[in-house]
């Protein structure tokens, strides 16, 4: 999916509004106790699909699935028992995944609209490399590109099985295509 709004938004310019300012604070430093007003209700947010492929931790360290409950036991006063294996009927938490599935089919629905928003990630990142390199600051970790390196997720290095894998692997080229920047 998120190929495919690279693809969209290739060719799209936005102009970006002019940066916002820092609020000032509601209140001086030291001049005594003051009352903040409460905070508005917000609405809760609706899950949007990420622009950006996940990248693979580099630093973490893996990590042993827990396995059950903890089996501590007296000799003599209680029995040693085992984890029941898990079974497919076992009741799972899928709120996540129904929420991705619904972020996914409000992009599918909107996909001009996730292209417009892809675009303006991108305006966002060239201005900021701009910025960074009129002031000659240092450059502070960044994407440069939303795909991650490599092939796609879900890409076989066998002969593909199903269809699906040969549709992925042109539509990461398109992609690839998409980002590459245009010949002048």
């Amino acid at each position: 999916m998120r190929r495919l709004i690279v693809v969209a938004a290739r060719g799209l310019v936005v102009t970006l509004p002019p940066p916002r300012q820092k609020p000032q604070p509601k209140f001086r430093p030291g001049a005594g106790p003051v009352r903040m007003p409460a905070r508005p209700k917000t609405r809760a947010r609706s899950t949007s699909l990420p622009l950006l492929d996940p990248l693979k931790p580099w630093n973490r360290r893996l990590r042993r699935a827990p396995r059950g409950v903890p089996r501590i036991s007296c000799p003599g006063y209680s029995e040693p028992f085992r984890i029941p294996a898990w079974s497919p009927n076992d009741p799972i938490d899928a709120r996540r995944l129904d929420a991705r599935l619904w972020a996914l089919a409000r992009a599918l629905d909107d996909l001009p609209g996730q292209a417009r928003r892809f675009a303006r990630w991108r305006a966002r990142r060239d201005a900021a490399l701009a910025r960074e390199r009129e002031t000659g600051g240092l450059r502070r970790f960044g994407r440069f590109s939303p795909l991650k390196p490599g092939r796609p997720p879900g890409w076989r290095r066998k002969k593909p099985v199903h269809e699906v894998h040969e549709v992925l692997d042109v539509v990461h080229g398109l992609a690839q295509w998409a980002l590459e920047p245009p010949d002048t």
